[in-house]
């Protein structure tokens, strides 16, 4: 056996298959223990053998033993998979098909580059994430583009070989800050992520950051729109604090109230939601509708909101033109305190059918207050006309008697309409002929009428102004009227507007003036003749038959059967 060596040619056998288990081994690839079995692929198994390193398989270092991020192989690996100020390690499985042996089809069976199968957090929301070789960039996942409802543009596409610090980054990365699209505008994010974010733009819990949810945990409305006395702008939701910025307005008028008007509640002119996610609450397009309800719409008005011109209009707050108010179409962001000011919303006094006079408290006691004045701004402009009700001198009238003087007007003097004879009709110390008349001889009185307070004067004539008592031996025929013209009463009793057997009473002031307050029109003869005209006798010793009711010196001895609908005989 020339020319060869058994022993040598064992011996480069040994060594070749000692070589390649050791080789295989260093590479994490077979196990040492049984031979040349594959073992589970891990941490453990891929660092420091093909890519990364110490415990952790991330490049650098990458297969081709480069360590610089400019490389493709090693890009932003370590960014990744390390977890830093601002997020929790990203798994692998968010960009690679992690195999469960070294040797899985597809793992380290084919050409250089890796191949990249987003998966995981990356495809999030229903992201379809790629990587362009060429940019060396990633698109459209769900870590750098944000959540797939954004209205705005997020910051752009990722480079992979020029990584950036996380918290470097903050807001000009991932998302902005704040982001766009309908997120609030306002870098307090502890305020609706307290459970993620903390003060100053800081991650207190960065295994709920960038995790594939968004955590919304605001302790109230403020936490978006707001501040700490109530939820109301300023700050509105594009951060704008003047009122003439139509997200911020005439927002905190109405919250606070003033000296007019009660606090109004959110509820009257938006939906208010039930959660920060409930439906059609933060929609995307960042302005809050205008949904009238509760007292804005009391009365059944429809109330409008033109954003065009930034007025309301038709509401039962700022009334209507038929109340007769100064401004019922106030502009929103125009807060001088014009447009809120008494008068503005309904007349001062309302029209008719409300009563003209300004001593608001006599009929709204527990509303109003003297002056024009609101004593109680709870119960004003709260969808209720409080009228406790109460004595009638609270509109007209005075301590002493509900008949004017004062009327409605205030007036007091008798040459007025509202004025005119009303004490000498009901007050006993003026009344010389007979017992003071009540008021509904001439007007109805409440709850019989239906046109109390209606702003007009009606008579309803009744009583002792017809001239009918039953069971009254003689019936006198009454139509009373009266003239607003003339202001004259006409065929009332009580003056001799009756006729007996087509015979009249021959008074000489049986169409008295109202306003005529000098006596003349009550004296002996003024509503009936003296002594009337036949078939009464011919005599003025009216004693001699009506002796219950004057004496021989005509002085009444009883009123109560003089001018009370009967001829008292006895």
């Amino acid at each position: 056996m020339t020319g060869k060596n058994p022993h040598s040619t064992v011996s480069s056998t040994a060594l070749m298959v000692a070589l390649c288990v050791a080789s295989l081994a260093s590479l994490g690839c077979r196990s040492e223990r049984d031979g040349l079995e594959p073992e589970a692929t891990g941490p453990g198994a891929c660092a420091g053998t093909c890519h990364g390193e110490g415990s952790d398989p991330a490049p650098p270092t990458d297969l081709d033993g480069h360590s610089e991020t400019g490389y493709p192989g090693v890009g932003a690996h370590q960014f990744h998979l390390r977890e830093s100020s601002t997020h929790a390690a990203i798994a692998c499985a968010s960009c690679h098909v992690v195999p469960e042996r070294t040797e899985d089809p597809g793992h380290a069976d084919d050409a250089r580059p890796a191949d990249l199968v987003f998966g995981g957090l990356a495809v999030t929301g229903g992201r379809t994430p790629s990587y362009d070789p060429a940019t060396r960039s990633c698109a459209d996942t769900y870590c750098h583009n944000g959540p797939t409802t954004s209205t705005a543009q997020w910051p752009g596409e990722a480079v992979w070989i020029n990584p950036r610090d996380s918290e470097a980054a903050c807001g000009k990365s991932c998302h902005t800050t704040p982001p766009g699209g309908s997120h609030p505008v306002s870098d307090s994010c502890e305020l609706c992520h307290a459970e993620t974010a903390g003060p100053n733009m800081t991650i207190i819990d960065r295994s709920k950051h960038i995790d594939g949810q968004l955590q919304v945990s605001a302790s109230g409305c403020a936490g978006c729109h707001g501040s700490d006395d109530n939820a109301a702008p300023p700050r509105d939701l594009a951060g704008g604090s003047s009122t003439s910025d139509v997200g911020v307005g005439a927002h905190q008028t109405h919250m606070a109230g003033g000296k007019f008007s009660r606090a109004v509640e959110c509820s009257a002119c938006h939906v208010v939601p039930a959660s920060i996610d409930a439906p059609g609450h933060t929609d995307g397009d960042n302005v809050a509708e205008v949904i009238f309800s509760g007292v804005s719409v009391t009365g059944g008005v429809e109330p409008v909101w033109a954003r065009a011109t930034e007025t309301c209009s038709s509401t039962y707050c700022h009334g209507t033109v038929a109340q007769g108010g100064r401004t019922v179409e106030p502009v929103w962001t125009k807060v001088d305190g014009l447009q809120n000011a008494c008068g503005s919303c309904h007349g001062l006094p309302p029209p008719p059918p409300h009563v003209a006079n300004l001593a608001c408290e006599r009929c709204h006691t527990e509303t109003a207050g003297p002056g024009v004045t609101i004593a109680n701004r709870e119960m004003h402009i709260n969808g209720t006309v409080d009228i406790p009700g109460g004595p009638c001198n609270q509109c007209h009238g005075d301590e002493t008697s509900y008949a004017p003087p004062r009327d409605l007007a205030g007036n007091t003097d008798t040459a007025s309409p509202g004025v005119g004879a009303h004490r000498r009709h009901l007050d006993a110390a003026q009344m010389t002929l007979a017992l003071p008349f009540s008021c509904d001889t001439c007007h109805e009185l409440p709850p019989i009428s239906t046109t109390h307070m209606s702003g007009a004067t009606d008579l309803v004539f009744s009583g002792r102004a017809l001239g009918t008592v039953s069971g009254a031996p003689i019936s006198h025929q009454s139509t009373p009227s009266y003239s607003t013209a003339t202001r004259q009463c006409s065929d009332v009793y009580c003056h001799g507007g009756w006729t007996e057997a087509s015979n009249p009473s021959g008074g000489s002031a049986s169409e008295p003036v109202w306003n005529q307050v000098d006596g003349s029109q009550v004296s002996c003869g003024g509503c009936h003749g003296f002594p009337p005209p036949p078939p009464h006798p011919a005599s003025t010793n009216c004693q001699n038959c009506h002796p219950a009711v004057v004496n021989d010196q005509l002085q009444f001895v009883d009123l109560s059967k003089h001018v009370n609908g009967q001829v008292d005989f006895n």
